[in-house]
């Protein structure tokens, strides 16, 4: 009988143990996700692989997808995945595709304002470790249309009043979401530097963000604090609260 209660204890020890590293297991490679959200800005982000380990493990984006469609489609896909628990996300919220809205009046862009403030939130509430909001360009444009063949050949690489004015008002969105509690940074404007065609990074911009909350890789540079000369005034934006990602 003593031996038989024996064998049970050390039967129950052996799988509270595995059950234990099972656990674990599940934890650390939750906690290695890095997701890409949104549109094409985000697809661009490279896939992990032997060659690019710090690649994105999930990607749900897709080009010229909107703030509503992202929020509505896309964000619930992730969810629906489990990828995101534990993860480190980037979100491109789709504002480069919605410029119309954002100039639209001020009823278009408060509800524009709280559609990607829920992008944030329904990505926490998935499970996300940390949303990283990437900004527009900084040398967008809207009055060059979408034609990327245009806008290749028309890109001066100067930073812009529209640009600057979005981006501002991404980094608010973001500040008031970290001043509610949710996980969250702005990681800034894709500089003009680093575009090619006014709305989208080149492939080595990539290397520059930061691959994981709290980590970077040893292409990445230091993240200085936006500057508040930078900022419109109106806008009333908490500039402890924003980061922004630039090339030296």
């Amino acid at each position: 009988m003593s031996r038989l209660l024996n064998f049970k204890h050390y039967t129950l020890g052996a799988v509270a143990a595995i059950t234990a590293a099972m656990v674990a297991f599940s934890s650390t490679a939750h906690a290695q996700n890095r997701v890409s959200v949104g549109d094409s800005i985000a697809e661009g982000f490279p896939k992990a692989s032997k060659t690019m380990p710090n690649g994105v493990t999930h990607r749900f984006a897709k080009h010229s997808k909107t703030p509503p469609v992202i929020l509505n489609e896309y964000i619930p896909a992730a969810k629906r995945s489990g990828a995101l628990q534990g993860a480190s996300v980037f979100l491109s919220t789709g504002l480069s595709n919605f410029s119309y809205a954002f100039y639209g009046g001020d009823a278009k862009r408060t509800q524009l304002e709280e559609t990607i403030f829920n992008q944030i939130k329904e990505l926490n509430d998935g499970g996300a470790a940390m949303v990283m909001v990437l900004g527009v360009a900084e040398d967008f444009d809207s009055k060059k249309g979408t034609s990327t063949k245009i806008m290749k050949k028309t890109n001066s690489h100067q930073p812009t009043d529209e640009g600057a004015e979005m981006n501002a008002w991404l980094a608010n969105i973001v500040a008031k979401a970290v001043n509610q509690g949710l996980k969250a940074q702005f990681l800034g404007a894709i500089p003009a530097s680093e575009t090619y065609d006014d709305v989208h990074a080149k492939s080595s911009w990539y290397g520059t963000v930061e691959w994981n909350f709290g980590e970077k890789n040893s292409n990445s540079y230091t993240a200085p604090m936006i500057e508040e000369s930078k900022i419109p005034a109106a806008l009333n934006i908490n500039v402890t609260k924003s980061i922004v990602s630039s090339v030296k």
